[in-house]
């Protein structure tokens, strides 16, 4: 760890950081590993952070946070989210059928070449409540669990404030160094320290987290007292409704010029709506602008 200071500690969980360890091949490997080892992931191809799906009839695409392909061509696409907002499902389902959409415009002919894809959420909360480390998310039958519906999709959530399930070493350790907890008998989790430690001590590294976290602290700052006012003036349910609607209107707007991510768009238009508007009006709102 680095030397106790003043200075904010930004670990696993933060964005950039999480963005910068994933870009390295090695510790993309190690992880998938660790979160799915009964797939025996031998090697990956481009790993690759902010993968930008476009579609045909939009100006901008659709960000994911990493998109992994292994020596199988089976697909991960690995998220970290760190607050709660009550939508995991419909984020698990809104990822796996982009990536599918992706799929199809690329010319993917026939349902049975659609690849086997995973989709990751590596979340500091536990979003089902059940305590469980590692939940594996396929479809099945309601009154026969045996009877699967071979979709080849499959979710999977990290739960890095669960108890217990059966999970691998690594991944005890990468639950680890996403709570911040000393672990100095893993491999992996020291890699991971002494990679997540280089990137707090690099004054580069630093300024770039700091005007990240910044810039986004503005925006949510001056969304919120601009979605106010326009609410007060109106001086009622309907008016604040409207007010809210041009409000994250110039918000998703701002950010867009600014170069921001839609899931950076996405989760500070949602904040600023304060649940006025709906995640699938918001989604469209972003790709529509």
């Amino acid at each position: 760890m680095v030397e106790q200071t003043n200075e904010k500690y930004y670990g696993f969980t933060s964005d950039l950081i999480f963005e910068w360890v994933m870009e390295d091949d090695e510790n993309s490997l190690q992880i998938l590993r660790a979160i799915l080892p009964e797939l025996n992931i031998v090697k990956i191809h481009r790993p690759e952070t902010q993968h930008e799906i476009k579609f045909p009839d939009q100006q901008r695409g659709v960000q994911f946070d990493v998109l992994i392909e292994d020596d199988k061509h089976r697909l991960y696409e690995v998220e970290m989210q760190v607050e709660n907002n009550e939508d995991i499902g419909k984020r698990l389902r809104y990822y796996q059928s982009t990536l599918d959409a992706e799929a199809l415009i690329k010319g993917t002919v026939g349902f049975s070449t659609l690849k086997e894809t995973y989709v990751i959420c590596l979340c500091a909360f536990d979003p089902f409540k059940k305590g469980k480390r590692r939940y594996v998310i396929r479809d099945h039958d309601d009154e026969d669990l045996t009877t699967e519906i071979d979709t080849g999709a499959t979710k999977v959530v990290v739960n890095a404030k669960g108890t217990h399930g059966k999970i691998t070493r690594d991944l005890e350790a990468i639950i680890n160094v996403m709570n911040e907890q000393p672990d100095p008998g893993n491999r992996l989790a020291q890699r991971l320290r002494r990679e997540i430690d280089v990137y707090n001590r690099d004054h580069e590294r630093r300024r770039k987290l700091m005007n990240y976290e910044m810039r986004l602290q503005e925006k949510w700052e001056n969304g919120v007292k601009v979605g106010v006012a326009k609410g007060l003036a109106k001086g009622e349910v309907k008016g604040k409704v409207e007010g809210t609607l041009s409000t994250v209107t110039k918000v998703i707007e701002s950010m867009k010029d600014a170069g921001d991510s839609d899931k950076e768009i996405f989760n500070f238009a949602r904040k600023v709506s304060d649940g006025k508007i709906s995640d699938e009006k918001l989604r469209s709102m972003i790709a529509n602008s």
